[in-house]
């Protein structure tokens, strides 16, 4: 009799597991929108003539577009793909989500990047992409609001060519967010010079002080 009920309740056990992964199985069916390894699917709003473009959220939320100017906030890469004119609002393309993709990310540099130095896109070049204009690893400063998408991998001599897959760069990518680099003026930059050279004299002084201090408590 006990045995009769052990398999009664292992019998019952594994029906509500069953149950379980068909109610799994049915939520991931039925889910609006998910993603897949890092990647999602999208329709495009226009054509993108060459692969591996950096692309936004376009007209809808399920929609792409090439990100085109500073301002979009980048969506990632639509990897080893591009769009044809016929495939334009009809075609789902998987696009390779910043931040959540678990490998590297191939792009389009629009002119030479140092190694590890931040990636961002370029709004002169739709779809490509440009180091971030910080004044570090070579760049001239430029002002303004950026958003970059991560680290090149390894150094990039010149401008790729969009149209040739095998030219590419490596990106070690992230999730995106703005980042503001602020211009400097000759004059704020001389009033804040000035400060700090009187901070530093001042702490000199200070420290002169307390130097006196402790040689008169010491006997010196």
């Amino acid at each position: 009799m006990r045995t009769l009920l052990i398999l009664i309740q292992c019998a019952g056990l594994a029906f509500l597991d069953t149950v379980r992964g068909r109610k799994l199985a049915v939520n991931v069916l039925t889910t609006e929108f998910q993603t897949s390894r890092g990647t999602g699917s999208y329709l495009p709003d226009a054509a993108i003539s060459f692969q591996d473009a950096g692309v936004k959220i376009g007209s809808t939320d399920r929609n792409i577009a090439a990100i085109a100017s500073g301002s979009d906030i980048p969506l990632g890469i639509l990897l080893h793909d591009l769009v044809s004119s016929g495939d334009v609002a009809a075609v789902s393309k998987h696009v390779a989500i910043f931040g959540l993709y678990p490998e590297s990310l191939p792009f389009v540099a629009s002119g030479a990047i140092a190694a590890d130095a931040e990636v961002v896109p370029d709004p002169s070049n739709p779809g490509q992409f440009m180091q971030l204009p910080d004044g570090n690893l070579g760049s001239t400063k430029v002002a303004g609001t950026y958003y970059p998408v991560g680290r090149n991998r390894f150094a990039i001599a010149a401008a790729q060519d969009p149209t040739q897959p095998n030219d590419r760069g490596s990106l070690i990518h992230k999730t995106p967010a703005a980042k503001v680099i602020a211009s400097v003026t000759l004059g704020s930059a001389t009033t804040a010079n000035a400060t700090d050279l009187a901070s530093s004299e001042a702490l000199a002084n200070a420290c002169k002080a307390d130097l006196a201090l402790i040689k008169t408590a010491l006997g010196l």
